[in-house]
């Protein structure tokens, strides 16, 4: 991607990687988080739980984050991609504990070879050294594999 902004004399930044966006108005922007806002909401309050006690008033302005909670947002290009799972299916273990791998397979996910590719790489333990992830980590990863499966399976008519 290029940016569409350059200065005399900079170079523009170029990443193959990064996310096309597309512009839109404040009023487009509204009505797309007004009809997923009841799901939005489902995923924002997994990662920023309501705490469970009356916490004693804070020096700073910014909140701490909640335990397991990602230290940075969501993208919201991942946002948009846990609400399109079913709520079942949604990986939110992996998100708390592995938030960069959860970002990873959300870009990926379109195109099923790749991201077979990446649980592959994920649960294969091709060096011998590494220990696993955590039992809820490893379920979410499992059942997403599976609705890949089944996305692939009715994509190729088997």
């Amino acid at each position: 991607m290029t940016t569409s902004r350059s200065r005399p004399g900079v170079k523009p930044y170029t990443d193959e990687t990064a996310l096309d966006f597309e512009l839109v108005d404040v009023r487009q922007a509204r009505e797309a988080m007004d009809q997923h806002a009841e799901d939005i909401a489902t995923v924002s309050g997994a990662f920023n739980p309501e705490p469970q006690y009356e916490a004693p008033p804070r020096r700073s302005v910014e909140p701490a984050p909640a335990a397991g909670a990602p230290k940075e947002p969501l993208p919201a290009h991942t946002v948009q991609w846990i609400v399109s799972l079913p709520a079942a299916a949604r990986p939110l273990h992996l998100f708390m504990h592995y938030p960069k791998l959860g970002n990873r397979l959300a870009l990926l996910w379109e195109n099923t070879g790749d991201a077979q590719r990446f649980f592959d790489e994920l649960l294969m333990d091709t060096r011998g050294t590494r220990q696993g992830f955590p039992k809820e980590v490893f379920e979410d990863l499992m059942r997403l594999q599976h609705l890949l499966n089944e996305r692939q399976a009715e994509t190729s008519g088997f």
